[in-house]
């Protein structure tokens, strides 16, 4: 029964269609949102606005604005474009889509574990979805990254007063020669 909810988890949890040699492959009854010809994160493709993101979500996703946005985003680093939720299998979290600072479209997507003592199950999970991933620990943070043809996808783990465990998709960006940005 576990390994049937590991492969419902697998299935459901941001399937990248990069992977995918057929870009014209149709979706089967019952299975989940994967895209058949965008990379991005289940409902939502790396440079969609807010406003399309909500769209494709049907409902699921809003979009925030004025001080919502304000609380959401990081002034240095990004702004925050819509939220939901997800669950998926027993993980639930809360979803901010995000855009690189100043810009308007969908770059990454930051999932928030609620569940704080599931790290290791969705660390599992991911492994046996994407290969055992790169781990590197700094002070407190333990971080485990994985690498599509198209997304990063990383794994965070704060172990301080608080816990925070983080899962972030991301789209990969490659140089001129073919290395990533």
């Amino acid at each position: 029964m576990r390994y049937l909810g590991l492969i419902v988890i697998l299935f459901i949890s941001g399937y990248c269609s990069a992977e995918s040699s057929n870009p014209t492959q149709k979706i089967k009854v019952g299975e989940t949102q994967k895209q058949t010809n965008k990379s991005g994160w289940q409902y939502a493709n790396w440079g969609m606005t807010a406003e399309q993101i909500v769209e494709a979500s049907h409902g699921k996703a809003r979009a925030v604005f004025g001080e919502e946005q304000r609380n959401k985003s990081n002034p240095y680093y990004f702004d925050c474009l819509a939220v939901s939720d997800f669950k998926t299998g027993p993980f639930e979290f809360d979803v901010s889509f995000r855009a690189k600072l100043n810009e308007t479209t969908l770059n990454s997507v930051y999932l928030s574990l609620r569940n704080t003592n599931q790290y290791e199950e969705l660390k599992d999970s991911l492994a046996s979805k994407y290969g055992q991933g790169v781990t590197s620990i700094k002070g407190k943070q333990i971080t485990t990254s994985w690498q599509t043809k198209s997304e990063v996808i990383e794994l965070v783990d704060i172990r301080d007063a608080l816990r925070f465990v983080s899962l972030t998709y991301s789209k990969r960006v490659y140089g001129p020669r073919g290395l990533d940005l």
